[in-house]
């Protein structure tokens, strides 16, 4: 699989041989890069049984349809929200697509994503169920100071369409933890560009923005999935980087390490030499030597990250994100996390709030002892 996405990334002959076929469809799927690996299959002109082939084929096809129909749905919602004012930068699915693949379709995608200012959560909120989206958690029926935690806690409302069987996610925030790529809205339309999508011409992250975005994404996830990874290394061989600049920026905001982490895993697996800074910042610090043999040991399968809520994995997961930053303040809001859940437990008047801060490390038992099996 590895060498399927290191050929698409170079125009060099491929020497493979495939006989796991259904591996090979398997992990594609499994790794969200599925149109990627029928691409190269084609392209390099690989012995291919027929029948799969054309599963193969099948299933992009579908794919390649809903990107189309996210497209078409993120043209209407940008249109109607800059009727009513609403600023917004779509992010990630066919935008992030249209930047580094310069096709709308040529990734896949489960939701439409996009980012809007925390001061028209409301407006936006109001605007987007009158579009006939229906909001899936229950942030309506939260009082004002139980809102306010959540909005601080959290960064983004989920909105599902019943008959367009769309699903939309509002974000506030780059990330839940505010200290994250603690990049503001207005900074980021400030150096955003445009792109004409349907009949609506949008905001979409500059190529600088993107980059950082994608690494601190990626890193938050372990990079488990391979098409993160095809996206940055995609991403850095169609723009000329200033790496000095960006190294900078980066550390100015705090996510040198996934930046690092994202570029060395580029090198080790798709064989794309990281930009001599890089290679610098890697050599001096242990920790990020660290999250990249985390990162490659769960990509090639011989560690996971489970999925399972308990507390072993909890401490896992935690340490790991702990170590993307060496910021106090982003060490610490992983310890204040409110969860809309805690809200739904247990139904506080706001005169009595403040026991939710009580609360918190037995609704903590709860999930991770008591009930493992539920996730917050």
């Amino acid at each position: 699989m590895l060498k399927l996405c290191t050929a698409s990334l170079k125009s060099e002959k491929l020497k493979v041989e495939l006989i796991q076929f259904e591996s090979v469809i398997d992990l594609g799927n499994r790794h969200r890069i599925s149109k990627i690996v029928e691409n190269i299959i084609i392209k390099k002109n690989l012995t291919f049984p027929l029948d799969l082939i054309k599963h193969l084929s099948l299933q992009n096809k579908k794919g390649t349809l809903r990107m189309l129909s996210f497209t078409a749905e993120i043209s209407l919602i940008c249109e109607a929200f800059n009727q009513h004012s609403i600023a917004v930068i779509p992010l990630k699915g066919p935008i992030a697509s249209k930047q580094i693949y310069g096709d709308f379709t040529a990734k896949s995608s489960r939701d439409i994503d996009l980012l809007i200012k925390e001061e028209q959560l409301e407006k936006c909120i109001k605007e987007i169920e009158n579009q006939g989206y229906i909001n899936s958690y229950p942030f309506n029926s939260l009082n004002k100071k139980q809102k306010k935690a959540f909005q601080k806690s959290n960064n983004q409302l989920a909105f599902f369409h019943p008959k367009k069987k769309i699903q939309v996610e509002i974000h506030w925030r780059l990330f839940a933890n505010r200290h994250y790529l603690p990049l503001t809205f207005d900074e980021l339309l400030k150096d955003s560009s445009p792109m004409v999508v349907g009949k609506t011409t949008v905001n979409c992250l500059s190529n600088k923005h993107l980059l950082l975005y994608l690494c601190a994404h990626g890193s938050k996830h372990q990079w488990a999935l391979l098409y993160w990874l095809l996206e940055v290394a995609t991403l850095i061989q169609k723009d000329k980087f200033d790496w000095k600049t960006i190294l900078k920026e980066a550390i100015k905001l705090g996510i040198e390490r996934p930046l690092v982490q994202g570029l060395l895993l580029t090198e080790i697996l798709f064989k794309l030499p990281a930009p001599k800074v890089i290679q610098e910042l890697y050599q001096q610090s242990k920790i990020t030597q660290e999250l990249v043999e985390t990162s490659r040991a769960i990509i090639m399968e011989e560690d996971l990250f489970s999925q399972e809520a308990s507390v072993s994995n909890y401490l896992k997961i935690l340490d790991y994100k702990i170590k993307l930053s060496n910021r106090i303040q982003y060490k610490l809001s992983y310890f204040k996390i409110n969860s809309i859940n805690d809200f739904e437990l247990v139904k506080l008047p706001d005169s009595l709030f403040f026991g939710y801060f009580w609360l918190r490390p037995i609704f903590w038992f709860w999930r991770y002892i008591i009930k493992p099996d539920r996730t917050s």
